[in-house]
């Protein structure tokens, strides 16, 4: 039965479901199945249907910013509630606080998950793109055996361009990436050597 009005339909709703509810003996017994179905489809992901997974997955992919927003919304919405729960579960459980943490860390899982996050690429991208550049800095052209790794990225396109050290990232940053900053700054160091 269709209606114009939705509380309209609401209220046929639920007048036909206690109708039903009360009449039908065989109702309760349906609505026990229903709910023991629903709940174990829900807590067991191998029950769900790949296609709903795939579908899922594809929504997550082309809406990643809408997602980010409403999590970012969220995050302040419920932030000092979470922060005291949070404090009184540290002061509760310290030595599990420490274990977790030092688990993570060792685990590698918070770096991957940081560069992913930050720079959209994968363990397996980042390692491809050193070896491209031989495990060697584009800028300076010293290898990375000692000095920490940098993902340097358009912060306009936010395209990762490569891997750079510290300094070498820095250096570019300072310059605005602008390329004719840096040869004006190579042109002066040439031309103050030339008159001394």
């Amino acid at each position: 039965m269709a209606h114009a009005n939705p509380e309209d339909a609401k209220k046929y709703n639920r007048e036909w479901y206690i109708k039903n509810r009360k009449n039908n003996p065989d109702f309760k017994k349906w609505k026990k199945e229903y709910d023991y179905n629903f709940h174990k489809g829900y807590k067991n992901p191998n029950l769900t249907s790949e296609k709903n997974k795939s579908h899922a997955k594809k929504y997550r992919d082309s809406h990643q910013e809408e997602i980010r927003k409403k999590d970012r919304e969220m995050k302040k919405k419920y932030y000092e509630k979470y922060k005291a729960q949070h404090k009184i579960w540290l002061k509760k459980n310290p030595e599990k606080e420490k274990e977790y943490r030092k688990k993570y860390r060792d685990s590698g899982k918070s770096n991957e998950s940081r560069i992913k996050y930050r720079y959209g690429i994968s363990k397996e991208e980042f390692n491809l793109i050193l070896e491209k550049q031989n495990h060697i800095c584009p800028i300076c052209g010293e290898s990375f055996d000692l000095r920490k790794k940098y993902i340097d990225h358009d912060h306009s396109t936010k395209k990762v361009r490569g891997i750079v050290h510290m300094q070498c990232n820095t250096l570019m940053g300072l310059a605005k990436d602008n390329p004719q900053i840096l040869e004006n700054a190579a042109t002066y160091l040439r031309n103050s050597k030339e008159t001394k």
